[in-house]
């Protein structure tokens, strides 16, 4: 019998209304008394029942006042007409079939498996027990009425019905769409890091809008503030650049929200060239202008993935928002990781004091609650994959202490100032997936709250500060923060798993009681290595957390470094050992006549165009003249590799540089300068014929003959 509609129950109400509110509850896992005989099912809206009221309706995206009005009872599928018919756009236990399948392989799609221990997850085109279970899960976590039943609504959410295909000249793509403009889209999330698969081939550009294809969408709307709803509408579009004079429009208006690429003309492409210009990448370095027209051609996008090269930026020859952010044409900072793209993606540390956490822990009697002690080795970080709404840290510490929820963690984080802690942190819980692996027994597992509604660069940067406290508090270094991937494989965290190294810095970057962080400066390079007091201990070093990529002329290599604390420098241990030293008070002259002894001893006369290499060094160390700086240099050094006659490895030049930062803290830095671009040449000398020159010079060391030979030959040559 169902509730009549306009029925409102509330506290203090008793009778069968009352009832089968309750069993409707227990029905969906929200016991009025889990303890209680028949679950607290007795007829009376006391403050058990109240409670579990409030619980569904935080789970379920409705208005949370502990009463069940219409709203909430027809949710619960007790009211006249709720629950769902039997149309053709609904499906529930005991159909069979084709759509039954779609139904479960969207479900395990969307990680909401019928039967994870069956063979294809327990796909098999059944509507049974299993399948009804699934959909319960999936609509509980979506904010959807929780009945088993995939009506109209769930059918949506799950992208399986609604909505007619879009023709080519649609505004709107969504899942069920095919061809060339679905393979635009899709080559637009690749341009901008959201493989639609990132294991498959062409990272599955394929021109199928299928639930790969909607999930990437997905996770760009939500890194991009958009609605989130896996439906690539103009919105959508126009953010990706692929519609409203974007990507591939002759006249490019330059809107660096989009991309760049081959083929594209106008104003942004113009300001693109320049900006390569201006870092040393030269569309055409022999054309008037140095190839500044305006023209996105095949010397442009050349430059492009130089520059991307020497960057660590995915290197694809197209100008996307991340490359042409760090040209600074993004509306950021050109370099600066402690200050944001402006409308980007805020990479900036937290700070403790904007968030507080709060102790909701899950019943020690729960299956979810092992209760096994651990001290914690790992932070393992997580995505809570559900973008609802209402999918909030409150709305998620509420999830995991339900006696039904198979998993646990130890902390979720949205965008609010307050975080939920559910585990203490010297207890194991439910989360890595690695069964009894370090990560479920010896990792505190972070969920990080994706829901459309929440702004994730500011739940990142919560995360971030949490993360840095935890390592304070339990002595766990930064490499060992890890994701959920790290130990099972799964795509978890999927919107920060492909840019995980940049978190880790952000969580260097955060603040917490008595750690203010001092940024270093590079003599070469943009660095993001930093200090606080609290990592100051006399005769202790931090290494830097990267290589970074450094390019001189036509000289590449890395720089390496640690910031090392005490002040007694004299007992610094170099890497460059009897070499040339340069004090400050004679580095200007001897710096110079190092270099110039390093070309002169060049085995090839076309390393005479270096010269450009020795000035770039040069004015990136003159500013560093004092008496709180000394630096070294060793020149080439040719070293063999055994087996390979025809190759053999070339250190070119090597700095190492001491810098006093404070009385007590030192950087020091090595550069190794050891590969040369064979493109960037001015001379008349053809790459096989360096190359042939390379080999005879080898095999005249190698069968000793000596240096003078080698100069003799050069003389002839």
């Amino acid at each position: 019998m169902s509730i009549p509609s306009g029925t409102v129950l509330r506290p203090g109400d008793s009778g069968n209304y009352v009832r089968q509110l309750q069993e409707a509850l227990v029905d969906n896992n929200f016991y009025p008394d889990a303890n209680a005989s028949n679950n607290g099912v007795d007829g009376i809206y006391g403050p058990m029942t109240e409670d579990a009221v409030t619980r569904y309706q935080i789970m379920n995206g409705l208005d949370v006042d502990g009463i069940a009005g219409p709203q909430t009872l027809n949710s619960l599928g007790l009211t006249s007409g709720s629950g769902g018919g039997g149309s053709s756009s609904t499906l529930r236990p005991g159909h069979t079939g084709a759509a039954v399948r779609r139904l479960q392989q969207a479900l395990v799609d969307n990680n909401f498996y019928p039967n994870i221990s069956a063979p294809n997850n327990g796909v098999d085109g059944i509507y049974g027990a299993n399948t009804e279970d699934a959909v319960r899960r999936y609509q509980i976590m979506n904010g959807l009425t929780v009945d088993g039943i995939a009506g109209p609504q769930t059918l949506a959410s799950l992208g399986l019905s609604g909505g007619d295909p879009g023709s080519p000249n649609s505004p709107t793509l969504r899942e069920g769409d095919s061809g060339e403009n679905v393979r635009l889209l899709q080559q637009a999330l690749v341009d901008n890091n959201f493989y639609p698969n990132i294991h498959a081939a062409n990272y599955g550009v394929d021109g199928i809008y299928g639930p790969n294809t909607k999930d990437a969408v997905r996770r760009f709307q939500i890194m991009n503030g958009l609605t989130v709803d896996g439906i690539a509408g103009p919105q959508t579009l126009s953010a990706l650049g692929i519609s409203g004079g974007g990507s591939g429009s002759s006249g490019n208006s330059g809107s660096y929200r989009g991309t760049l690429r081959v083929g594209d003309r106008g104003d942004a492409v113009r300001l693109l060239q320049e900006a390569l210009v201006d870092n040393n990448f030269y569309p055409d370095r022999n054309a008037p202008n140095y190839g500044i027209d305006g023209i996105y051609g095949p010397n442009t996008e050349d430059a492009v993935r130089r520059y991307q090269i020497m960057n660590g930026l995915t290197v694809d020859g197209i100008a996307g928002p991340q490359t042409l952010a760090s040209l600074g044409l993004n509306g950021g900072s050109g370099g600066n990781d402690f200050d944001p793209p402006e409308g980007g993606i805020d990479f900036r540390g937290g700070d403790y004091g904007d968030i507080s956490i709060s102790q909701l822990f899950i019943p020690s009697y729960n299956y979810n609650r092992p209760g096994y002690a651990m001290r914690p080795q790992y932070i393992t970080i997580h995505e809570t994959a559900n973008t609802a709404p209402g999918a909030t840290a409150f709305m998620h510490a509420n999830y995991v202490r339900n006696a039904s929820t198979p998993t646990s963690w130890h902390f979720t984080v949205d965008q609010g100032g307050v975080i939920y802690q559910h585990l203490p942190t010297n207890e194991t819980g439910f989360h890595a997936g690695d069964g009894s692996g370090d990560g479920n027994r010896n990792s505190i597992g972070i969920e990080l709250c994706v829901n459309s509604t929440g702004d994730f660069s500011k739940t990142r940067r919560n995360a971030a500060v949490l993360v840095r406290l935890l390592m304070s508090q339990l002595a766990i270094p930064i490499q060992n923060v890890v994701t959920h991937n790290h130990w099972s494989g799964k795509n978890c965290p999927r919107n920060l798993l492909y840019e995980f190294d940049m978190f880790k810095n952000q969580i260097m970057d955060s603040t917490i009681p008595g750690y203010e962080r001092t940024k270093v400066d590079s003599s070469f390079v943009n660095i993001n290595e930093g200090y606080s007091s609290q990592d100051i201990e006399n005769g202790s070093t931090i290494s830097y957390s990267k290589a970074y990529n450094v390019k001189m002329g036509p000289l590449s290599g890395q720089l390496t470094g640690e910031i090392i604390f005490g002040n007694d420098p004299d007992n610094i241990d170099w890497n460059i050992d009897n070499k040339d030293f340069i004090t400050a008070a004679y580095l200007d002259s001897q710096f110079d006549k190092a270099v110039d002894a390093l070309f002169e001893a060049s085995l090839l006369p076309v390393f005479s165009s270096l010269a450009e290499a020795k000035s770039e060094l040069r004015g990136a160390l003159s500013s560093k003249f004092s008496d709180k700086f000394e630096a070294r240099i060793d020149t080439l050094d040719p070293s063999f590799k055994p087996g390979n006659l025809l190759f053999f490895d070339v250190s070119w030049l090597k700095v190492e540089v001491l810098q006093q930062i404070t009385s007590n803290v030192h950087t020091k830095e090595l550069l190794d300068l050891n590969r040369i671009d064979w493109n960037d040449y001015r001379n008349n000398f053809s790459l096989e014929f360096v190359l042939t020159l390379i080999l005879i010079v080898v095999l005249l060391l190698y069968f000793g003959w000596g240096l003078p030979a080698i100069r003799a030959f050069i003389a002839v040559t």
